[in-house]
């Protein structure tokens, strides 16, 4: 655990890293991945940080290539052998 800021207590206490499976529509399509995120152990409120929603847009956009892009490509590459 760290100490950092909370913004729903506005004050300094111990905040511990989780990831829950999230899912959002992105691209017109519904999307599963890990979220990053801190929970204050005061009030148990989740929030991010600017470098946490970073890395889970990123994670959001590497989750859309691998469920989509890959079977979009298999299918260009079957319908190219047909």
């Amino acid at each position: 655990m760290i100490k950092m800021s909370c913004p729903y207590c506005e004050a300094v206490h111990d905040v511990k890293e989780i990831r829950t499976e999230e899912k959002i529509t992105f691209k017109e399509k519904l999307v599963s991945y890990t979220a990053i995120q801190y929970e204050c152990c005061n009030c148990h409120e989740s929030f991010e940080t600017a470098e946490m929603m970073d890395a889970n847009l990123l994670a959001i956009r590497e989750a859309y290539e691998e469920q989509y892009e890959s079977i979009m490509r298999c299918l260009e590459a079957f319908e190219h052998y047909e």
